[in-house]
């Protein structure tokens, strides 16, 4: 009988490969020029010729087709024509995967014969153990009514967390929780300021490029040499 465990990797080892040819076809696309026709308009372009129009409207220059060929590259590598259908697939494919882990969980339980337990969460001996040790240790009247409550459908004292500290508990998760969304938050606005920060200086590097490509091509005066 297959594990829950081992039909996850299974079904992950099935994603994982159409994941790699996807990215194997990223690669083809670098080297192979039919499957990119526009490396060859970019990375073969003259600079002369294909000469366009600034990105933005201040302080920035004209610039070169061909400064983009490195970039171009990349783009192609991570978002061509198999990603999109890589996207489809991977829909699919956790639907299925959903469902065939929902077909194994309950096989697994028609097997163990666990079809009719009731999945009840009870306290764990180890928790109500260092209750009890509390409340035998603890001379407060006060602090032990916090401690033990009596049970109105079963009439037994039973231990219980008191309210303060469980409100310290719940908070401590709620901070971290938002911490690690800001911390998530803070990721994403990085990446973004990363991207403009390239973009920024792609057409500043690209500007510079266009005048020193100018300045080559200025004819140069003549030197007289004095006698």
């Amino acid at each position: 009988m297959m594990g829950v465990s081992s039909l996850y990797t299974r079904w992950l080892f099935y994603a994982s490969v159409v994941g790699l040819l996807v990215f194997i076809y990223g690669l083809l696309t670098i080297f192979i020029p039919i499957l990119n026709p526009a490396k060859a308009d970019i990375c073969g372009a003259d600079p002369v010729e294909f000469y366009m129009c600034p990105l933005c409207e201040h302080r920035c220059d004209f610039w070169f087709l061909s400064s983009s060929c490195l970039s171009s590259w990349f783009y192609k590598l991570f978002d061509n024509e198999a990603t999109i259908l890589f996207s489809i697939f991977t829909a699919f494919w956790a639907i299925l995967f959903l469902e065939a882990w929902k077909r194994n969980v309950a096989t697994l339980k028609y097997d163990w014969d666990l079809s009719s337990l009731d999945e009840e969460e009870h306290t764990r001996p180890e928790y109500e153990n260092k209750l009890r040790n509390r409340y035998e240790s603890c001379n407060m009247n006060w602090y032990k009514k916090l401690i033990q409550k009596v049970n109105p459908i079963t009439d037994e004292g039973e231990f219980f967390q008191p309210s303060g500290e469980l409100f310290v508990k719940v908070m401590g998760s709620f901070v971290t929780l938002i911490t690690l969304v800001i911390i998530a938050l803070g990721l994403v606005i990085g990446v973004i300021a990363y991207k403009v920060c390239f973009i920024i200086f792609s057409v500043y590097s690209s500007s510079l490029f266009y005048h020193l490509s100018i300045l080559s091509l200025l004819p140069l005066p003549p030197v007289y040499l004095m006698p």
